[in-house]
Order: C-alpha cells, then sequence, then structure tokens
C-alpha cells in the first residue's frame, strides 16, 4: 500500500469526551469530502494536518530544507 503525503486527525467532541479519527491523504483538498461526509462538522473540535515525514526519513528542519 502506499503511503500517503498527509495525515490528518479529526477531533470530535461527543458526550463520552474527544474522538480522534484518523485519515491519510495525499491532497489536503480531499479533506474537503472526508469533512462533508460526516460525523457532523459542528462536532469538529480541531483538525491537525501533518506531512507524512517517514516518507523523506524524518521530518527536517527550516535549514535542512534549504529555505
Amino acid at each position: 500500500m502506499d503511503k500517503k503525503r498527509w495525515q490528518v486527525e479529526i477531533i470530535y467532541a461527543s458526550n463520552d469526551g474527544d474522538e480522534p479519527v484518523w485519515h491519510a491523504v495525499d491532497e489536503i483538498e480531499e479533506l474537503q469530502e472526508i469533512v462533508e461526509r460526516g460525523p457532523n462538522f459542528y462536532a469538529i473540535k480541531q483538525i491537525v494536518i501533518k506531512p507524512d515525514a517517514s516518507l523523506i526519513g524524518g521530518p527536517l528542519t527550516l535549514e535542512t530544507a534549504n529555505l
């Protein structure tokens, strides 16, 4: 299975406490369909999007990324 470029954690509020749901996507624009599909987006407390640094051998700093 191919790895995806982005790791997404959507944290929903529930009566039993926060409920995190994980997704992996190649393009951030895919997130719109995931959010619209549900659960209800008004229950979203937070969305965290991170690049999957394992694709390049680990995280970079600004300096090592030559920015």
